[in-house]
């Protein structure tokens, strides 16, 4: 949550809002169009795009979905079977 983007879930002006992000149909070029607005880490603003940066990174390394990763490295070995 500290990535510099211009990205803050509260702020609808910014471009990497999850708003934005909700109404387009590919969050991939829509994410790229983001810029930088500060230096990483300088400033933590609650944005799902940093979440959504996370979860695409995981499955283009492990070549797995997303879902799939967390069950098979995360669920699976803690135990927890009741997850969505």
């Amino acid at each position: 949550m500290r990535s510099g983007l211009d990205a803050d879930d509260q702020d609808s002006s910014t471009p990497g809002n999850e708003n934005t992000l909700d109404q387009s149909p590919d969050w991939i070029p829509t994410i790229y169009s983001v810029l930088m607005k500060r230096r990483r880490g300088a400033k933590y603003l609650c944005c799902s795009i940093n979440a959504f940066i996370a979860g695409a990174i995981i499955e283009n390394v492990s070549g797995m979905p997303l879902d799939q990763f967390a069950e098979k490295n995360l669920f699976g070995p803690l135990a927890i079977e009741y997850y969505r």
